[in-house]
């Protein structure tokens, strides 16, 4: 379970990122058009992750070979594809709401799978369930860690230019 979720669903996500940012220029045009604010691209993105969260579809990639076949396939070209076409579009406030949602919902889900008295994927051992709950756990700290560090030792220059960019936004 573990391995399925921190190393495949994440390396799987990681690798439709790497394609998006090597495509980025190449779609520029059509994502325009199709992405503009990077809403479009954020929805799909999140709605496919969610889908690939849910315990009851962890199990039937065990149990079924067409599913891990439309894991290996929508993983990447359905979440991290359209999330890295995206994320340069998005808002700064909105980039910072969905890291910080993120963080929360490692922190829940780690919660749920240690405080959970029974199995929630029927294919796993419980232990299995107990050591994903720590690396939750882990991965939601680290996060908090790693994106709250440039707060208090960023460069001035970026963190003006942000403001800058951000105060010419007109409202109306």
């Amino acid at each position: 379970m573990t391995t399925h979720i921190a190393v495949q669903l994440a390396g799987l996500a990681i690798a439709g990122w790497l394609l998006g940012m090597a495509l980025r220029r190449r779609l520029a045009g059509a994502s325009r058009m199709t992405n503009a604010n990077g809403l479009c691209g954020l929805a799909i993105g999140l709605f496919a992750a969610l889908f690939w969260m849910l315990p009851r579809t962890l199990d039937e990639v065990i149990l079924d070979a067409r599913m891990e076949v439309a894991k290996f396939l929508t993983v990447p070209l359905l979440v991290g594809f359209p999330l890295a076409l995206s994320w340069p579009r998005l808002n700064p406030v909105l980039r910072g709401f969905l890291k910080a949602t993120l963080i929360s919902k490692l922190f829940v889900l780690g919660w749920i799978y240690m405080a959970a008295p029974e199995r929630l994927c029927t294919s796993y051992l419980q232990s299995d369930q107990v050591l994903l709950s720590e690396l939750l756990y882990f991965l939601a700290g680290a996060l908090t860690i790693a994106w709250s560090l440039p707060l208090f030792f960023g460069d001035g220059a970026s963190d003006r230019h942000r403001l800058q960019s951000f105060s010419q936004f007109k409202y109306g």
